[in-house]
């Protein structure tokens, strides 16, 4: 199974909140690992369920949302081995990526699902 990261809007007169973003995040293994795991240790209760049925942060948790993962970005980069890698497959060619390069990269599109929900007033949910 795998997780994306997505930002709704406010609700509209309906109730129905428009989705404004969508961006992957990764395998229910790679986040239980490397987001879930370590979020735990560190005492990151929003990241901790990273990896769960489902997560849905709210408008007002949105800044402690950020500073969650301004922490794990930063033990990432203090414990993901230099020589650690994942393959990429682009067009039937392997290309080994540095490990914590792709968590960043992941990490940066949980930011702007952040940022835009922040921006309008919406929520970020990941499933």
């Amino acid at each position: 199974m795998s997780y994306d990261v997505y930002a709704y809007g406010p609700p509209d007169a309906n109730g129905h909140s428009p989705e404004l973003f969508d961006a992957p995040l990764g395998s229910g293994t790679a986040l239980g690992h490397h987001w879930a795991a370590p979020a735990r240790e560190l005492g990151l209760p929003f990241l901790s369920r990273v990896a769960g049925d489902e997560l849905l942060i709210a408008h007002d948790d949105l800044l402690d949302l950020t500073a969650e993962l301004d922490r794990l970005e930063a033990h990432w980069a203090e414990t993901i081995p230099d020589k650690s890698r994942v393959d990429y497959d682009v067009n039937g060619r392997r290309l080994p990526v540095p490990y914590l390069i792709d968590l960043l990269h992941r990490a940066q599109l949980f930011r702007a699902a952040i940022r835009i929900a922040e921006i309008t007033g919406g929520h970020v949910h990941i499933f």
